[in-house]
């Protein structure tokens, strides 16, 4: 049976995707980071490639990069929003699948199907620019970790640690189906 952090649990550790996960299983956060970078590696996206997002782990949290580029731009010199919603979607979404990564392991073991996470609602606020070769990185933190959904809130940051985009997503558990390409 899956068992849960308590309520009086620290926040820290419950907003933590890599703690949480590891706390519901056997395994280390040092284990779970790496099981996830194997996984983000295994699933790359060509659609986050094209964007040129990258994945890496900071303070035992996912964050996802990106480099504003020429290809990235719209007028007067920044960024596309669906750029900066893209990098806050899958920052958020990293973060839900390091928590849910327990779960999803033993569901698709019980039922032999592919469990991923899909985003059922995205917030996004825009708070400022995003200029031709700013560096961004994207956190979040879980809100929500029920059994039918998954909330996470977070922000894109310049290097400089201002704001571009905050919001906060909600992510549900779904069967893949397997297709000719995997």
């Amino acid at each position: 049976a899956e068992t849960r952090p308590s309520r009086t649990q620290s926040r820290a550790t419950r907003s933590s995707g890599i703690a949480y996960a590891a706390a519901m299983t056997d395994a280390s956060p040092d284990d779970i980071e790496r099981q996830l970078s194997e996984r983000f590696a295994s699933r790359r996206s060509p659609f986050l490639d094209l964007l040129g997002v990258t994945f890496v782990f900071e303070d035992g949290q996912p964050v996802t990069r990106c480099t504003v580029s020429n290809d990235l731009l719209r007028g007067f010199n920044i960024a596309h929003g669906g750029v900066l919603c893209t990098l806050l979607d899958t920052s958020l979404g990293a973060v839900a699948y390091a928590a849910a990564m327990p779960r999803l392991a033993n569901e698709s073991k019980r039922t032999g199907e592919r469990r991923e996470l899909v985003t059922l609602q995205l917030e996004t606020h825009f708070i400022r620019p995003a200029w031709n070769g700013e560096r961004l990185a994207g956190r979040g933190e879980v809100v929500h970790l029920g059994r039918t959904t998954i909330v996470v809130r977070g922000d894109v940051r310049t290097a400089a640690g201002e704001v571009v985009v905050s919001g906060a997503a909600t992510f549900m558990p779904t069967t893949i189906a397997k297709t000719a390409n995997g």
